[in-house]
């Protein structure tokens, strides 16, 4: 993996920090998706985002502590020309 950019961050706890990011391919189960990877400190835990979850319609089951398959969301309605 290679950084594209790099971007600040707020994670949790307030701070602002800056990190490099990139772009690779992830695979979920059957589907995959091009997804953005913040390549945090090597001591970081690795975190799947709202972003990949969303590339990947998948939703975080916290009862069965698993991944599954969720349909698609529809932000918008079709607005005819």
């Amino acid at each position: 993996m290679v950084p594209h950019a790099r971007e600040a961050f707020m994670p949790a706890d307030g701070r602002i920090v800056e990190n490099d990011i990139g772009y690779v391919w992830i695979r979920g189960g059957e589907k995959a998706t091009i997804t953005v990877v913040i390549f945090a400190e090597p001591d970081s835990q690795p975190l799947l985002g709202a972003y990949t979850l969303e590339g990947l319609a998948l939703a975080a089951d916290v009862r069965n502590q698993r991944l599954v398959q969720r349909p698609w969301l529809l932000l918008g309605e079709y607005l005819p020309a």
